[in-house]
């Protein structure tokens, strides 16, 4: 797992099941899958993404209060947010469904690890 870019769903008019790796310098908003010959709006995935960081602040300062319901909430609402746009592995993801897993192991689930 590496954090020097991001792994875009190809977005085009066609279903395509191709990843478009995009360095956190590009300077196009529009990138050319390779599979499929088309071009996806990365701008719009950007867009989607900017409020990630915060909405995760949101969910851990939630939990830290005990207030594990909204967290997940926010964790859940996150995850769609990914999932929609990016496709994994990134770190990001990963630690929200920890915390997500936290939250609901303090609600009264248990793990066995």
């Amino acid at each position: 797992m590496t954090e020097n870019y991001m792994r875009f769903k190809c977005d085009s008019d066609h279903p395509c099941p191709n990843v478009i790796p995009v360095p956190y310098d590009c300077q196009e908003f529009m990138v050319k899958c390779g599979l499929c010959n088309q071009y996806t709006n990365i701008l719009k995935g950007l867009k989607s993404l900017q409020d990630t960081d915060m909405m995760y602040k949101l969910g851990r300062g939630a939990m830290e209060e005990g207030k594990y319901g909204e967290a997940i909430k926010k964790f859940i609402e996150m995850l769609k947010l990914y999932d929609s746009t990016l496709a994994p592995p990134y770190k990001s993801y990963y630690d929200c469904v920890q915390d997500l897993r936290r939250s609901m192991l303090a609600m009264g689930n248990y793990s066995i690890v």
